[in-house]
């Protein structure tokens, strides 16, 4: 590392936090991590947004151009909306009593879960009939206020989605539509664009496309801040391209 560069990380600090609690697929855990994330960062200080970002994700921009991108906007905030009409009602009206153990792969709990479901709409055993839902991208960027106002939700989240399944694609989206903070958005139309996070993801393959060398062209091309995602046991050069290019 060049004294330069090592100038310039010096600058910034690297919180680790321990998290006795393992995190499952679909589970309520990643909602846990995600609030804990939060409330440690709002503890070290007032920032304008706050960036939830994945181990796959990579910026695809210089880091002026991304700051000044989230200054210009500072009090916008990025939150990606599927669609207008939530069709998601088996996440978060019925309990899932097995999934922090049975995660998403396929196992005897799942199948119990499955039952329990299924014995929950027979019975009509329905909760959170009450509340409105919108579901979206589990990624954000939220400013200093809106972040602040979610951990003053702790309690409400926990009793509205504790045993939900894919909740942390739920919990956001849904805050934010029974509050102010809808107008604050930065693109509101849930119309499958990027730019309400300003992430790009490939979804052509029906699943994210693990982008590679090959994409470099049409990352370097996008006008959007991040993109997710990279793997370097799929492809390690377009990971090294990426830093050379917008590292300094």
């Amino acid at each position: 590392m060049m004294k330069s560069q090592l100038k310039r990380w010096q600058k910034n600090q690297l919180f680790i936090i321990q998290n006795d609690q393992m995190l499952h697929g679909g589970g309520y855990s990643l909602v846990n991590a995600e609030m804990i994330l939060l409330r440690k960062a709002t503890e070290v200080g007032h920032y304008n947004h706050y960036h939830l970002l994945s181990g796959q994700d990579l910026p695809i921009q210089s880091q002026e151009t991304i700051q000044k991108f989230f200054l210009k906007n500072s009090d916008k905030e990025f939150v990606g909306f599927d669609k207008d009409i939530f069709t998601y009602g088996d996440r978060v009206y019925y309990r899932y009593f097995f999934q922090e153990l049975a995660g998403k792969r396929k196992s005897i709990l799942k199948s119990v879960d499955k039952f329990l479901l299924k014995m929950q709409k027979k019975l009509n055993i329905k909760r959170n009939e009450n509340i409105e839902f919108q579901k979206g991208a589990q990624w954000f960027s939220i400013t200093d206020g809106l972040a602040r106002y979610v951990l003053s939700k702790d309690e409400w989240i926990k009793n509205v989605f504790k045993n939900g399944f894919c909740v942390d694609e739920v919990f956001l989206q849904t805050i934010i539509i029974n509050s102010d903070y809808t107008d604050k958005l930065y693109y509101s139309k849930s119309d499958g664009t990027h730019k309400n996070t300003m992430r790009l993801v490939d979804w052509s393959s029906g699943s994210p496309h693990v982008f590679r060398y090959d994409d470099l062209d049409d990352l370097r091309k996008s006008d959007l801040m991040f993109a997710r995602k990279f793997d370097c046991a799929v492809d390690e050069r377009i990971i090294q391209k990426i830093y050379e290019i917008y590292a300094n």
